[in-house]
């Protein structure tokens, strides 16, 4: 593998995640992902028998969700 393609591979950013790397993206243990799949709220696709995250669904998701606490909410977190 030449000097480029190393370069390529460091910089490369999958679309398409899978379970532990969305953990770590979203800085939680994988438990907490496999819980928000339970209550189905989390964007996800089902391959088989692993799941697949879409990092544009879920960087909306976080958008969304962040929008979704309100000020007393934030308040009470202090």
């Amino acid at each position: 593998m030449d000097k480029i393609d190393e370069e390529k591979k460091k910089k490369y950013k999958p679309s398409i995640m899978t379970l532990p790397e969305l953990a770590k993206y979203i800085r939680v243990h994988k438990s907490t992902v496999y819980r928000m799949l339970k209550h189905k709220s989390i964007p996800a696709i089902k391959v088989g028998n692993q799941w697949r995250f879409k990092k544009d669904r879920i960087d909306s998701w976080l958008e969304t969700n962040e929008l979704k606490m309100s000020p007393d909410k934030e308040e009470e977190r202090k």
